[in-house]
């Protein structure tokens, strides 16, 4: 039994997680617990109402939460983004205006009909009021619907520009910060965090404006029947408003650790099932599943304690409330019955505008939850916003549409990270119309200048050149017109296969696409297919074998007609059959055109007209396939090594039959 191959010294268990910390590995994830533990420790780390910091912040997202604008930051940008739509915003507001008005006018209705209509005793008075109350309640009706509809058709509005802006914006993001968002956080990002925005509007300026309107009616209304009294229960709103304001404050890092736990929850769960074979195979079903529901426990603990302080803080206030009211019933009717300093109908009036004196203090502590919801939504998605784009055109940008000249990689330097560099003073042409083919080791930083060369990340030193001109020069978007890439690790979309050709070049004809299969050997197979070309293969194209989608992906390429074609592995992980039938496509179409390839297996590129060899991110020679044979340098060693391994691990079956009808096979090594 061979010997089992463990980590070598340089090994670290668990490896750099995408959102900034070490990815915990099973046994360390196991080891913290069940949800009561994890929550007892987050309890601890973070305090009663959220106010602590974990001390020695580890991960990104810790330093970027110390680094954090203040919320008036966010406040402002939020701001910016609801004045694009202040005509809805105004008709808005004018429409809870007039409708605030009608409510107000009902407390002194009440006051009208106890002291004179009752009063008097007439019925035609009695009726006409009762007409007037009728009316201002249709009116009511027919503004409250129009001020829904309105409001609603705000939302959708807000919620569709920023998940635009949004999208817009991570299409254009560095790839290494997209990386650290993970595919759950960027969809918690567009779905949950754009949805739960808007409720800023209503929770944040609405409610408190509604609110401010109705206690400066309900002050002016009071102090019209008791000064003294409504000096006092301004003081208790006085307390009351400055309790809110600080319970609001030591709660918002709690829905915001909510927020972050469901998105990691979503990417979590975006991993699971995007290798669901993985953990099949490994039998890891009930740790993924465990591991799914112990998350949840935890968020649902969370946020079970918010919900407890927003409880309580609300019992409380009402527990104010209802002693205010006890006190006004009995300080005002000892001045109705003994000091006769109030009638009857002025005592209800103090009653309904006490209500209204204390409901804004309600409506803010009732909306307390969502607004903090909110503010965090609003923080991950400003977060995000505020991130660079990383390229973007200079002014005297230049078109380009054509390859002239040659491309140049010019004493190229580049880090994914600060002091680990991956390649290192490369230089090197790519001659227009001609292959060269670039080969090295794993990990030595081929797949880095494919990177470079269409710009997924701009070199860190050097210049990579077209036609004489540094490639930062030109429009970008017309410059990665130039280019198609086929690469080992195909990525297909769930649709048809016409749409899968068609993506590189979404105007082309059913003729044209059909034309482009043909040229990657992919038409025969797509027809065998009932429905041909509209056959769905699945989420990233599993109903296609590996053979199958490298050449869908090939025909994807081959439609864009690119000036340069680079092919990353394209072969290296396919059977001898499926990598004979698109080395012969790709013959014709590398033909008179500039070709970058990259590959481990060198026997694919002995044609090519210069090979470049690279290690640990330097070129170590180049030359055409004979010279460097000639020299017997690196690329001797790593051909030498390859033949020998082949030659080696040749297996040829001959079958024979004898009488019986029972084939033998005879192996043997190959010359």
């Amino acid at each position: 039994m061979p010997p089992r191959m463990g980590p070598g010294p340089g090994y670290r268990r668990g490896r750099r997680d995408t959102s900034g910390g070490t990815r915990r590995t099973p046994a360390a994830r196991a080891a913290e617990g069940t949800s009561r533990q994890r929550y007892r420790k987050y309890r601890r780390e973070r305090g009663f109402f959220g106010q602590r910091r974990p001390p020695n912040p580890e991960t990104d997202q810790e330093k970027l939460d110390e680094a954090r604008a203040p919320f008036r930051y966010y406040l402002r940008r939020y701001v910016h983004i609801v004045l694009r739509f202040k005509g809805l915003l105004v008709i808005l507001i004018c429409l809870s205006l007039v409708s605030l008005v009608f409510r107000a006018i009902l407390p002194w209705t009440s006051k009208f009909m106890i002291d004179y209509v009752l009063a008097k005793g007439e019925l035609l008075l009695l009726f006409g009021t009762c007409a007037v109350l009728l009316s201002i309640a249709i009116c009511d009706i027919i503004l409250s619907s129009i001020t829904d509809y309105t409001s609603r058709l705000l939302s959708n509005k807000m919620r569709i520009h920023v998940r635009r802006r949004m999208i817009e914006h991570l299409q254009a993001m560095p790839l290494d910060k997209l990386d650290k968002l993970k595919t759950g956080g960027v969809i918690s990002r567009l779905e949950g965090d754009a949805s739960s925005i808007t409720d800023l509007l209503y929770e944040g300026f609405l409610t408190p404006m509604a609110g401010l309107l109705m206690f400066i009616i309900a002050i002016g209304s009071l102090m019209f029947i008791s000064r003294m009294v409504t000096l006092i229960c301004c003081a208790l709103c006085l307390v009351l408003f400055v309790v809110a304001y600080f319970v609001f404050n030591w709660m918002r890092p709690l829905f915001r650790d909510i927020r972050e736990d469901v998105a990691q929850i979503t990417g979590r769960l975006a991993e699971t099932f995007g290798g669901i074979r993985v953990v099949r195979l490994f039998g890891r079903e009930q740790f993924e599943s465990r591991e799914f529901v112990t998350s949840h426990h935890l968020v649902i603990r969370k946020d079970l304690h918010t919900a407890v302080l927003s409880i309580g803080t609300h019992r409380i206030f009402y527990f104010i409330y209802w002693c205010m009211n006890v006190a006004i019933w009995a300080a005002g009717g000892y001045m109705v019955i003994r000091a006769h300093k109030m009638t009857i109908g002025d005592l209800v009036v103090f009653v309904r505008f006490i209500h209204w004196f204390f409901q804004p203090v309600f409506m803010i502590m009732h909306s307390l939850s969502r607004l903090q919801n909110s503010i965090a939504c609003a923080e991950r998605i400003f977060d995000v916003l505020d991130e660079e784009v990383s390229m973007k055109d200079p002014p005297d940008a230049l078109s380009v549409r054509e390859v002239k000249g040659e491309i140049r990689f010019d004493r190229v330097s580049f880090a994914y990270e600060p002091e680990k560099p991956v390649l290192c003073d490369v230089s090197f042409d790519i001659p227009c119309g001609r292959t060269v083919a670039l080969v090295g080791p794993s990990g030595a930083g081929k797949t880095t200048v494919t990177n470079l060369l269409v710009r997924f990340y701009d070199v860190t030193s050097g210049r990579i050149l077209l036609d004489g001109h540094d490639i930062r020069r030109f429009k970008l978007a017309e410059y990665r017109d130039l280019f198609s890439l086929v690469l080992q690790d195909v990525f297909l979309f769930d649709g048809s296969i016409a749409e899968n050709i068609s993506y590189s070049r979404p105007e082309a004809t059913q003729a044209e696409i059909a034309a482009a299969a043909e040229a990657a050997f992919a038409h025969d197979f797509i027809m065998e297919f009932p429905d041909g070309y509209d056959t769905i293969i699945g989420e990233r194209g599993v109903k296609l074998s590996g053979g199958q989608k490298q050449r869908i992906s090939l025909a994807r390429a081959i439609l864009r007609d690119p000036k340069v074609l680079i092919l990353d592995e394209a072969t290296s992980s396919l059977d001898s059959e499926s990598e004979a039938l698109i080395q012969e496509a790709l013959r014709g179409i590398m033909e008179d055109r500039t070709t970058l390839v990259i590959a481990h297996r060198l026997s694919t590129v002995m044609d090519a007209d210069k090979i470049v060899v690279i290690d640990s991110g330097k070129i170590c020679e180049q030359g055409t396939h004979p010279d460097l044979l000639e020299k017997r340098g690196r690329y001797w060693e790593m051909f030498t090594k390859q033949m020998e391994k082949a030659k080696g691990s040749s297996v040829y079956l001959d079958w024979e039959n004898d009488k019986s009808g029972n084939g033998k096979d005879r192996e043997g090594g190959a010359s």
